[in-house]
């Protein structure tokens, strides 16, 4: 994500009523992110916060007068103005609002509706329990940070046999007696022989290990600042919960474990990237796209 803010057009605004200079884009787009730079010339001790769509995202410390805040945007977020405040972390007197327009993406859409079975009792129940386990994990923030100041992550997978699973990609599932469901893609999948080495995308903390009903065999990384990486579907994970890994390191073996389709016995490293809760697209974190 070197080049981020140069592919973002940087509105700048200065000498507010609380002496910050705020950066911030005038648009961003469904399934992508922005990012905010609160600049306080007189060097306050402090933190602060950002309120985009009714959640708060800490803005992490570049230096000591700097603060930065990477905002995601949903893929079902409606395109249109939406407005922005920020805060002190701790405090609820707003020091600056601002306006973003959030640009319609065009995903790619995968045209063939898929047919599945119903899922048994047992089979919701248990999706149900990992649902709330999972919302539990990405809700956290910590303020260690392990990321560099431009949020710029490694390939996780450093071989893979044919082209990437994107993004964001519409697929339409029926299940019996329902009306075909719309969904996106929140990850992107990368097809590679079973036994591949799956790396760390950013030094972490291991928040999450456990074979999930449709991810399989998988790994949350906590990166610090409500930031959140994640690899599924593997074959053998190197690592337990608790564990702090470097960037690169190896810490898993790709496999097709869980729900999978697709050549090769269905076997890829599903690489996900969560803030706070929400899915955003991987690429902008490793150099690529808009």
């Amino acid at each position: 994500m070197k080049n981020l803010l140069a592919a973002l057009l940087m509105a700048f605004f200065a000498g507010d009523a609380f002496g910050l200079e705020i950066e911030m884009p005038t648009e961003a787009r469904q399934g992508g992110i922005f990012k905010i730079v609160i600049k306080d010339p007189q060097g306050a001790v402090g933190s602060y916060k950002v309120n985009f769509l009714k959640k708060d995202f800490t803005a992490f410390p570049q230096d000591a007068t700097t603060h930065i805040a990477v905002i995601p945007v949903d893929v079902w977020t409606l395109p249109g103005k939406h407005s922005i405040g920020i805060y002190h972390y701790y405090g609820d007197s707003e020091l600056h609002r601002g306006n973003i327009e959030i640009k319609k993406f065009k995903f790619p859409e995968q045209k063939t509706i898929i047919n599945q079975p119903a899922p048994s009792v047992k089979e919701n129940s248990r999706r149900a329990l990992e649902r709330k386990k999972l919302d539990s994990i990405y809700t956290q923030d910590s303020f260690l940070r392990y990321f560099d100041d431009g949020v710029t992550f490694k390939m996780p997978v450093a071989d893979h046999i044919s082209a990437p699973s994107p993004f964001g990609i519409v697929r339409w599932y029926k299940y019996p007696k329902q009306k075909p469901v719309k969904t996106h893609h929140y990850g992107i999948d990368y097809p590679a022989v079973i036994g591949t080495a799956v790396l760390a995308a950013e030094s972490g903390e291991v928040r999450f290990v456990e074979d999930l009903l449709y991810e399989g065999k998988t790994i949350i990384l906590d990166h610090g600042y409500g930031l959140f990486s994640i690899y599924a579907h593997l074959s053998k994970v190197l690592v337990k919960e608790g564990d702090v890994v470097t960037k690169g390191s190896n810490i898993a073996l790709s496999g097709n474990t869980g729900r999978v389709r697709g050549k090769h016995g269905g076997a890829n490293l599903h690489f996900g990237i969560n803030i706070k809760g929400v899915w955003v697209d991987p690429k902008l974190f490793l150099g690529g796209g808009k």
